[in-house]
């Protein structure tokens, strides 16, 4: 059964996310054992922005405050991720994000056992665009990019894998664009390098 679900506009996305929950019905009748159960929280949101946006937030920290849920799938994407992890870092209950993937959420909360995530970081997936790049021959490179916590790593580490790997600063041409601009400037950019390819 849902634990909350605020009303909001129906012509959104479902948003669903999930949290263990402690059952103790198994200890009432005589069992040693709570049993755990999954319990999915469904939220209709058009934009992730505003109220809405806040109102996921509000009932993520409220799973991680209580002490019912033993574990929680996160809200999507890093800056959601990083809004309410130092909820369930204080609670010592697991959070697992199966969308976030900056750099930013590995160095804040990395190795404190709480924070868990099912994608490899933007560093690792940087250095991979850059080696299929130059395993398929590709002399020339472009990478297009925000500067948000979706982008930024990839901003920053480009440059780096593809100098380590022997490409000439020349056949190097990263553009950005901040989140929630047009990014026509930043591909004119990256298409007048002549690339071989455009990440």
């Amino acid at each position: 059964r849902p634990v909350s679900s605020p009303t909001t506009s129906s012509r959104g996305v479902l948003l669903s996310f999930l949290a263990m929950r402690r059952d103790t019905t198994a200890a009432k009748i005589g069992g040693t054992t709570p049993k755990r159960k999954w319990h999915k929280m469904c939220i209709r949101d058009s934009d992730f922005t505003g109220k809405e946006l806040s109102a996921i937030i509000e009932i993520s920290k409220g799973v991680a405050s209580n002490d019912r849920y033993v574990a929680a799938i996160a809200p999507p994407g890093s800056e959601m991720l990083a809004a309410v992890a130092d909820s369930y870092l204080a609670a010592n209950k697991p959070l697992v994000s199966t969308t976030s993937a900056a750099a930013e959420i590995l160095r804040a909360y990395g190795g404190k056992g709480v924070i868990w995530r099912t994608r490899q970081s933007d560093i690792a997936q940087t250095e991979l665009l850059v080696r299929i790049a130059k395993q398929e021959g590709l002399k020339r490179l472009a990478l297009i990019s925000t500067l948000d916590n979706g982008g930024y790593t990839f901003f920053s580490w480009f440059g780096f894998f593809a100098k380590e790997l022997g490409y000439p600063d020349d056949a190097i041409s990263i553009s950005a664009f901040a989140k929630g601009e047009a990014c026509d400037l930043a591909v004119q950019s990256a298409v007048s390098s002549a690339p071989d390819i455009v990440f």
